[in-house]
């Protein structure tokens, strides 16, 4: 697992760009379940990328200034390399966590 701090200065819409590897071959699925305050908003599919980087989007929301942020993986093998986290626009009253890739 992943746990890192979030803290921004205005509740928003965010977007999350994640750049991970794996060793393990194409057919390999890796989940990695996205927790936000102990909360799972969302699951990211990982496959075996023969060792290559691989980047996936994912939308987020902050209703507040802090939180804790988790990402789960249901297996081994994905070597998370960066996350990328930036502010897109206003928060709307509805909103749903996703994808975008």
């Amino acid at each position: 697992d992943v746990v890192f701090g979030l803290t921004v200065d205005e509740p928003g819409k965010y977007e999350y760009v994640i750049t991970a590897s794996s060793e393990l071959s194409d057919i390999a699925q890796i989940p990695m379940t996205v927790f936000y305050t102990s909360i799972p908003v969302h699951v990211i599919t990982w496959n075996g990328t023969g060792g290559k980087d691989v980047t996936k989007t994912m939308i987020g929301y902050s209703n507040g200034q802090h939180a804790i942020m988790r990402f789960a993986f249901g297996a081994p093998g994905v070597k998370l390399k960066n996350v990328h986290i930036k502010r897109v626009g206003p928060r709307p009253d509805k909103f749903k966590w996703g994808s975008e890739d």
